[in-house]
This record gives C-alpha cells, structure tokens and sequence, in this order.
C-alpha cells in the first residue's frame, strides 16, 4: 500500500488531493479545475506507474473510473459516493497491470 501511495504522491499536483479511504486499498484524487481529459491523462499516468508494482509476484487488478463535481452536488460525501457507485456498478475500468 506504501508503493502505491507514493505513485498517487508523485503524480498528484499541490493544489489536488489523493488519498486512501477507510477501504484498504481504494484511493481517491480529487482534481480540480480539471477536466475529463486532464482525469484521464492523469489516470493513465498513474495506471503506467501501478504496472510495475507487484504483490507477491503478482500483478495488480486496478479498477479506475472518473466522476466529475456536479452542481447537484453540496458536499465530498456526494462526490465520493458518485466515486464508489461508478466502481460498484461496473462502469469502471478494470486492468489487470503487468509492467
């Protein structure tokens, strides 16, 4: 968990968030001022980097997925939960990483 922490460290700008949730091993960023486009470049930067990392000898199962901020929306709970139910309903993408 360490390893991939420090992937979300390097690649997460002083003014955006990465961290892990109460889940062991489910990270969030939060991005701002970012568009889909910019979410994506920096998921496929940190994918590119979770490849080299493995467990045992194993490769990683990387599910990953970008909810935007909506208007709708009045709090990071709302946000975290568009984050969760995108992850759960199978909308996300799921690498199984080898580097």
């Amino acid at each position: 968990v360490l390893a991939i922490g420090t992937i979300f460290k390097r690649h997460t700008r002083g003014m955006n968030m990465s961290a892990r949730l109460e889940e062991a091993h489910t990270f969030i960023s939060v991005l701002g001022g970012v568009d889909e486009a910019g979410a994506a470049k920096f998921v496929s930067k940190v994918k590119k980097d979770l490849a080299t990392l493995t467990v045992g000898g194993q490769s990683l199962n990387v599910s990953t997925g970008i909810c935007a901020y909506e208007p709708h929306m009045h709090s990071v709970d709302e946000l975290i939960e568009c984050a969760r139910s995108l992850l759960s309903s199978g909308d996300s993408d799921l690498d199984l990483l080898s580097a």
